[in-house]
């Protein structure tokens, strides 16, 4: 496709020892190319792999990822969270779009790469643009959105239900786990390098054993960033789950999705937030 496009598309090579599948001259501008052809979708440490070869090249490259499985919504979220925005991402549809004759590899690159300069948003999907070869403009509630910074995958599962049985929120949500304690302030510090949505922090009242909470993140009286220290924890915090799966941290992880949601009526979030002050701050945060 990229040499039928003239795109002077170059093979699979390896500079420094690092191998990369390829490159190709879009508007006088080499890309570099990753491509995965996997049963799933690719994670967050592919992205960021790949990523990390564009980044020691000069200055202004941009690598083109695709994936014939698509990505997972983690990765996406993690790679936005970053300073610096340097991939676009394609997927089966992508491909198939161009195979079909719907839209050229060159427009295809083209809208990407724009809906990307212009929102920040490296994976323009054909659901999003349609077939009419225009990216969506923005929607208000694009301008209405927080990003909640929390530490791990299962606090994202446990806010969104949350939100499911409390919802819907007043404020568009974007979550995105930090992989542990340790790296909690260092991806909300990234988010935060993007001033056009507030921040939201939440943590486990002991996170500053894992990571010391830097100055900018105590400022709660600031609009843009909001702390959120839940005593002992989020779930005990929230009255969900079982004591059992408090105590061991590492069990929570194989709690259901049918269990979670089923603990969230359970703890009768409506009335728990008149009770507990945190719980009220917090739900307000997230809009609800």
């Amino acid at each position: 496709m990229l040499n039928e496009a003239d795109l002077q598309a170059r093979a699979r090579f390896r500079p420094k020892g690092e191998e990369l599948d390829g490159s190709f001259v879009h508007h006088g501008h080499t890309l570099l190319l990753e491509a995965k052809w996997t049963a799933g979708p690719q994670p967050a440490s592919a992205l960021y792999a790949f990523k990390g070869k564009v980044d020691g090249k000069l200055v202004g490259t941009v690598g083109l990822f695709v994936s014939m499985g698509g990505f997972s919504d983690d990765a996406v979220d993690a790679l936005m969270a970053g300073k610096e925005v340097n991939l676009v991402l394609a997927d089966a549809d992508d491909i198939g779009a161009v195979a079909s004759g719907d839209v050229s590899i060159t427009e295809l690159l083209d809208q990407k790469l724009r809906h990307a300069a212009e929102v920040g948003n490296p994976y323009l999907t054909r659901d999003a643009i349609g077939l009419t070869g225009q990216a969506p403009p923005t929607k208000a509630a694009d301008r209405n959105r927080r990003t909640v910074v929390v530490e791990g995958q299962f606090d994202v599962r446990l806010l969104q239900a949350v939100v499911e049985e409390l919802g819907p929120p007043r404020v568009d949500l974007r979550f995105v786990p930090s992989g542990g304690s340790r790296n909690l302030f260092t991806v909300a510090d990234a988010v935060a390098a993007t001033p056009s949505e507030p921040i939201i922090i939440v943590a486990d009242h002991d996170v500053e054993s894992g990571a010391p909470i830097p100055e900018w993140a105590l400022d709660r009286e600031s609009d843009a960033i909001r702390l959120h220290l839940m005593t002992p924890t989020l779930e005990q915090a929230l009255g969900i789950l079982p004591d059992g799966y408090v105590a061991g941290r590492r069990r929570v992880l194989d709690v259901s999705q049918r269990m979670l949601e089923q603990q969230v009526v359970r703890a009768r979030l409506k009335e728990r937030r008149l009770e507990n002050p945190q719980v009220e701050d917090l739900l307000k945060d997230l809009g609800l």
